[in-house]
């Protein structure tokens, strides 16, 4: 089962951890499958060699990391307090399996023009934005699942705001552990409240683990650079 860790506890908890996670997200760059190789324009080499060219000066450059970065690797954090503390104040209450949802399409009408049998007019209407789900093992006396039995059961809606972050190890001078990481894309989602609290099945033929999953409605999100 792979779940987010925040950079600070992975830092803390073993230096080999990190060295691992940054072999693994050196890997997934490397990797060219049959029939997918990537090919790089002009200009993209054009401009790697004077990336090279200035670490070969002993500039700082700021913008590297690996690509296309890895999935297994991000963090999930809540802005906000309910009962007087931060949902996220126990370590374990974000250890998310997975976060799916972060999506946005526009939804359109059709708008039928008198004599004209061609086609349709599609017009644009509005920005829509699909449920944000998170998924983790099943947590006992969580105050997130008090949360969200709040607004379920007893209608007491108290949206607050979460940031998603896709993270990367900072890369570090050959021969050496990577000593840090980053948030590579941070997703601001706005006024989250819980729609839909679920657990999965159990099923005593299958080895599996309890997994709860907590479906959030929210207003938008933001993309932070």
């Amino acid at each position: 089962m792979v779940c987010s860790i925040n950079s600070d506890e992975l830092r803390r908890s073993d230096p080999r951890l990190l060295q691992e996670v940054g072999d693994l997200q050196t890997a997934y760059c490397k990797a060219e499958p049959a029939g997918r190789r990537v090919r790089v324009g002009a200009a993209s080499r054009r401009e790697a060699s004077r990336r090279e060219g200035r670490k070969g000066r002993g500039k700082k450059n700021n913008m590297a990391y690996t690509y296309p970065p890895v999935s297994f690797f991000f963090d999930v954090s809540f802005q906000g307090e309910f009962q007087g503390e931060r949902l996220d104040k126990n370590v374990v209450e974000t250890r998310f399996q997975s976060v799916t949802g972060l999506s946005v399409d526009m939804a359109t009408e059709t708008l039928k023009e008198g004599g004209e049998n061609r086609f349709e007019h599609i017009l644009p209407v509005r920005t829509k934005y699909d449920p944000l789900v998170l998924k983790r093992g099943l947590v006992k006396n969580s105050k997130m699942v008090q949360w969200c039995m709040d607004a379920i059961l007893n209608f007491d809606i108290q949206p607050m705001n979460l940031l998603v972050s896709l993270l990367h190890v900072k890369s570090a001078a050959a021969n050496q552990q990577p000593q840090d990481t980053a948030p590579l894309v941070t997703w601001k989602v706005i006024n989250a409240w819980p729609k839909k609290w679920s657990v999965s099945e159990f099923d005593a033929e299958k080895n599996s683990i309890a997994i709860e999953s907590l479906e959030l409605n929210y207003s938008y999100f933001e993309m932070l650079t």
